[in-house]
């Protein structure tokens, strides 16, 4: 039942729901997206965005700066250009994944955005969501895996929950509950850490 506020004076309109409630006649919902590394995506993604700009910035402002291509050929000059393109189309797609990394809920679906793929899953299609022990480059993580009926499995690695020597982050791990309880599904057993 939803809280409703009333005011003195106000007796013939129609009252509005407290903040947060949900209207009724409406099924919860809407898009939930969760980001567990906000500042460190946005600096890589600030980052890429600043060497992109260098990258296209320099070659485009030597046009108008005199003899900045002195002895450069034509096509020299193009490829410069050209290359400066190119690198500031793939730190702007970089910066963009960045922004975006995480995952989103909308309705009974499940949008995994990682560094590079972007997976979108029905809810009816998974089969839990756990947390697993992952190798990285340093260490063992845990991180959140979407195990589908199929016998597939996504990582969502944004959702990294700690080193996998120690038990997982309790805030990151509510994260991923919140994921699961969005989406009505359930985890399976929580993997052991690798030796």
């Amino acid at each position: 039942m939803t809280e409703q506020i009333t005011v003195p004076g106000d007796e013939g309109q129609q009252p509005e729901p407290a903040v947060g409630a949900q209207p009724s006649g409406q099924p919860p919902g809407g898009t939930h997206t969760f980001h567990l590394r906000p500042v460190l995506h946005g600096f890589v993604g600030l980052l890429s965005m600043a060497i992109g700009a260098f990258f296209l910035g320099f070659p485009i402002s030597g046009l108008f700066i005199p003899g900045f291509y002195k002895g450069s050929s034509v096509w020299e000059t193009a490829g410069l250009l050209l290359m400066g393109v190119l690198i500031a189309l793939v730190c702007t797609w970089t910066a963009i994944r960045q922004f975006r990394n995480g995952a989103q809920v909308s309705g009974h679906k499940l949008t995994i955005r990682n560094e590079i793929r972007t997976y979108t899953v029905n809810a009816a299609d998974i089969h839990a969501i756990t947390l697993q022990p992952k190798s990285g480059p340093n260490d063992t993580y845990w991180v959140a895996r979407v195990e589908l009926t199929s016998g597939k499995n996504i990582w969502i690695d944004n959702f990294d929950c700690g080193p996998a020597g120690k038990p997982p982050k309790p805030d990151r791990a509510a994260t991923v509950e919140e994921v699961r309880a969005l989406l009505g599904v359930g985890a399976d057993r929580m993997g052991q850490p690798e030796n």
